[in-house]
C-alpha cells in the first residue's frame, strides 16, 4: 500500500500544481502579452470601459461578445512581400493562437469562458464567418518550409564533423590541419557551432519539431545503447517529456536514435 509524506502547505511543487501548473514560462508571458493588447484595444473601442467592468453585467457581456469577434477582424501583422513591409490579416494559424491564448488566460483571471454558447451567443457564428473570410483572403493555409537541399545538407554534415575533428586534436600534431578544414571566421566559435551541430544531429536522427524542448534537455535524458547481437550502437532519448501534442509526455520508447554508424560526412552518435 502507499504512504504519503508530509508536506507543508506552501511548499513550491504543491504549490504548482494547485495553482494548475505546467504551463512553459514563455506560453504563460504570451497570454499576459495577448491578455494586455487585447484589454487596450477594449478600452480604445469603449471609450474607457475596462474589461474587468464589461465581465459585470448582461450588457457588458452583449458588448464584450462583439468586441471580440471585433478584435480578429480589425487585427492586422506586418509582413515583407517582394522586399517590401506591408500589413494584412493575420494567418488563420495565429489568429486560432491568440483566440486560444485569450480565452485560457481571461477563464483564470476573469471565470469567464469566451466560448460559452450561452453567455456568448453570436461567437461562434461570428467566428466561423471571419474563418470563412480568411480562407477566401488565401489565408487559412499554412506556409511550410521547403526541405533543405540535399547539397546543403551535406555541407551542414562536413561543417559539423570538420569542427568536431579539430576540437578533438586539439594538442595533436595534425590539429593545425584539421583546423584549416574549418571556415576562418567560424574558427574562434567552434564550441558554439558544435552545439549547434549537436542540435542538428538530435532533430534530424530523431525526426523532432524545430527546438521544442530542447532548451530543456539535460545529459541525463540519453543514455547511450548496445544491442550486441544486431552489433548496433546507439544514443536513446530515455526520459519522457511534453510537448504541446502530448499534453500527459511522450513514450521515450517510440522516439528516434542517434546511430554510431560512419556516414561519408560524420559519424553522428559520436560527435552528439
Amino acid at each position: 500500500m502507499p504512504s504519503n509524506k508530509s508536506v507543508p502547505d506552501d511548499d513550491p511543487e504543491l504549490q504548482d500544481i494547485l495553482m494548475g501548473g505546467g504551463l512553459k514560462e514563455a506560453t504563460l508571458k504570451d497570454r499576459k502579452r495577448m491578455l494586455g493588447q487585447f484589454k487596450e484595444f477594449v478600452l480604445k473601442e469603449t471609450a474607457g470601459i475596462n474589461l474587468e467592468e464589461l465581465a459585470l453585467n448582461k450588457e457588458g457581456l452583449e458588448r464584450l461578445d462583439n468586441l471580440f469577434s471585433k478584435y480578429f477582424l480589425t487585427m492586422e501583422v506586418t509582413v515583407t512581400e517582394e522586399g517590401q513591409e506591408m500589413k494584412r490579416r493575420p494567418k488563420l494559424g495565429y489568429a486560432k493562437k491568440i483566440r486560444s491564448g485569450l480565452k485560457s488566460i481571461i477563464k483564470e483571471e476573469l471565470k469567464i469562458d469566451l466560448f460559452d454558447v450561452t453567455m456568448f451567443p453570436n461567437h461562434k457564428k461570428q467566428w466561423d464567418s471571419l474563418t470563412h473570410k480568411l480562407a477566401t483572403e488565401g489565408l487559412a493555409e499554412t506556409e511550410h518550409f521547403a526541405e533543405v537541399d540535399p547539397v546543403a545538407m551535406e555541407k551542414i554534415m562536413e561543417l559539423v564533423n570538420n569542427v568536431y575533428e579539430a576540437l578533438v586534436s586539439r594538442g595533436e600534431a595534425d590539429y593545425m590541419d584539421k583546423l584549416k578544414k574549418v571556415p576562418l571566421v567560424l574558427q574562434p566559435k567552434m564550441h558554439t557551432v558544435l552545439q549547434r551541430g549537436a542540435h542538428f544531429i538530435h532533430n534530424l536522427f530523431e525526426v523532432r519539431r524545430g527546438g521544442e524542448n530542447s532548451r530543456d534537455l539535460r545529459k541525463a535524458h540519453f543514455k547511450v545503447m548496445e544491442d550486441p547481437v544486431k552489433n548496433f550502437k546507439y544514443v536513446k532519448h530515455v526520459r519522457s517529456e511534453r510537448d504541446k501534442n502530448h499534453k500527459t509526455g511522450t513514450e521515450s520508447a517510440l522516439n528516434g536514435c542517434i546511430p554510431f554508424l560512419d556516414f561519408p560526412q560524420m559519424n553522428p552518435g559520436k560527435i552528439f
